[in-house]
């Protein structure tokens, strides 16, 4: 089982401490939720393990051996940063195209539609997704290159009941064929 374990993430921005010194480990077939209030550095936590952001101090491991740098996590994680960006004038599954094309992924993007439940969606202009819906392509996305962990900043920020409640079965599904999976909320 593949596992990565992260020490001692420090970020502060002129001399106010955003994290200070957290340690965890991310496991495949396990959910991890990173809980917090406003302002407690969830996000600029992920951001740093995406490698947008350079933390003042902090180490990886995946599967025991240490990472030259945050950026290195790329090659293992697909990530979900707050609200998930499209071209609005395309459709859900061109959106997913174009990706796998930049990419250069072997992925399908009517598979990974149906996988978070777009399928019949697959055609219609995004600009007229819900926000659960959006938020289900951005999920797709982040499947994309089949990464062995998901790092999944708020994935369930202003969805109704109904919505949370389809997302956190596909995350469940996820998990149950391996994923390792961090949340924020």
């Amino acid at each position: 089982m593949r596992k990565l374990d992260i020490q001692n993430i420090t970020l502060s921005y002129d001399a106010q401490p955003i994290v200070k010194g957290i340690s965890f480990s991310i496991s495949e077939g396990k959910i991890t939720a990173l809980i917090g209030p406003n302002g407690a550095g969830k996000s600029s936590t992920f951001r740093i393990l995406s490698g947008l952001v350079r933390p003042d101090s902090g180490v990886v491991f995946l599967d025991g051996i240490q990472m030259k740098s945050f950026n290195d996590l790329r090659n293992h994680c697909g990530y979900l940063l707050e609200t998930a960006d499209f071209y609005t004038y395309l459709s859900g599954k061109k959106n997913l195209e174009l990706l796998i094309a930049l990419t250069k992924s072997s992925a399908n993007a009517t598979e990974l539609l149906e996988m978070v439940g777009l399928a019949k969606d697959a055609d219609k202009k995004v600009q007229h997704y819900s926000k659960g819906m959006k938020q289900r392509l951005g999920l797709a996305q982040v499947l994309i290159d089949n990464p062995s962990f998901l790092i999944l900043d708020e994935p369930f920020n202003g969805l109704d009941p109904e919505v949370k409640e389809l997302i956190l079965k596909l995350l469940t599904d996820l998990r149950n064929i391996g994923k390792g999976i961090l949340v924020s909320t």
